[in-house]
């Protein structure tokens, strides 16, 4: 295995480890705030936060790996979009729990 092909092969690896430990930590989060929702409103812009973050990392990983053919500027608008939902949604809830 050539360098370049390591180091790409050694991204997907460090997303997918990311991906992997976010969902927990949502999946922890959202327990955490159906118990308490009154107490755990903090953990809202937290979730949009990791959602959004995840998001715009996939469109680094996309842009930075040139192998990707046609359909990946397909896929760079797609997280583009969802994250910017998700970056509206952290800072709306944000907002919406300082008020």
């Amino acid at each position: 295995m050539n360098k370049k092909r390591f180091t790409e092969y050694r991204a997907e690896v460090l997303v997918d480890i990311l991906h992997l430990v976010s969902c927990a930590a949502v999946i922890v989060l959202a327990v955490l705030i159906f118990l308490y929702p009154d107490r755990r409103e903090i953990l809202y812009p937290i979730i949009f936060g990791m959602a959004a973050f995840l998001n715009f990392t996939n469109i680094y990983l996309n842009l930075r790996s040139r192998t990707a053919g046609r359909g990946s500027f397909a896929q760079v608008i797609g997280f583009l979009i969802a994250g910017l939902f998700f970056l509206a949604l952290t800072i709306l809830s944000a907002v919406s729990m300082m008020a």
